[in-house]
C-alpha cells in the first residue's frame, strides 16, 4: 500500500478473483490497507464464487471502503461479482448515501435477462456457501468461461473431474495457482 501511494496511484483495489476473502480476513488486509493510504482510493473487487462476497462488501462499508465492484443480473452472482442491486440494499441499510439510477439499471438488467432466454445461457441467482472454492481456488471468471467451454464440447457432465485434476497438478506442484 505505501508502495502504490508513493507511485501516486489515483486507487489501490483489494481484488479478490477467486472469492476467497471472509470477514476476518478483509478486516485484517483493509485496515492495513487505510491505515497506509493516505488519501489513496480504495476499492474492493469480489467473486461471489463462496457465497461470502455480499458480506464482505457490507464489512468494507463499515471499515470506509470507497468503491465496489459489483455486476449486474444476470450476470451477477454466482461466479461474478455482487449484484449491483444488493449491495445498493445494503449500503443503503447501513446509512450510506447512494448515487445511482436504479430505474435504469433494472431496465437494462430485464432486457440481458432477456437476451440470456434468448440464447440459452445461464442466469444466476445468490450463491450459496462452497467451501469446496477453498480448495480448488478456480477464479470466478476463470470457473465460469471452463463450464461453459465444457458445455460446448458437450462435456458438463466432467466439470467436477476437472477441478479434482486442479486440486491433484496444485498439490503436485506447489500451491496456490491463481489465474485470471
Amino acid at each position: 500500500t505505501k508502495m502504490m501511494v508513493d507511485y501516486g496511484a489515483d486507487v489501490m483495489y483489494l481484488k479478490d478473483a477467486g472469492g476467497l476473502l471472509d470477514i476476518d480476513n478483509v478486516r485484517r488486509v483493509f485496515n492495513i490497507m487505510k491505515a497506509n493510504s493516505g488519501d489513496l482510493l480504495t476499492e474492493i473487487h469480489s467473486h461471489c464464487t463462496t457465497g461470502l462476497a455480499d458480506p464482505v462488501y457490507v464489512e468494507a462499508m463499515k471499515l470506509g471502503c470507497d468503491g465496489y465492484h459489483v455486476a449486474l443480473p444476470p450476470v451477477a452472482e454466482g461466479s461474478a461479482q455482487p449484484s449491483v442491486f444488493n449491495v445498493t440494499e445494503n449500503a443503503k441499510a447501513l446509512g450510506f448515501e447512494v448515487n445511482l439510477d436504479l430505474e435504469r439499471l433494472a431496465h437494462v438488467s430485464k432486457k440481458l435477462y432477456c437476451m440470456a432466454r434468448e440464447a440459452g445461457l445461464p442466469t444466476f441467482g445468490p450463491t450459496r456457501y462452497k467451501v469446496a472454492q477453498y480448495r480448488h481456488r478456480i477464479p470466478g471468471g476463470v470457473i465460469s468461461n471452463f463450464t461453459h467451454q465444457l458445455k460446448e464440447l458437450h462435456l458438463e457432465n466432467r466439470v467436477d473431474e476437472v477441478i479434482e485434476e486442479v486440486i491433484k497438478v496444485c498439490s503436485e506442484t506447489g500451491e496456490p495457482h491463481m489465474i485470471t
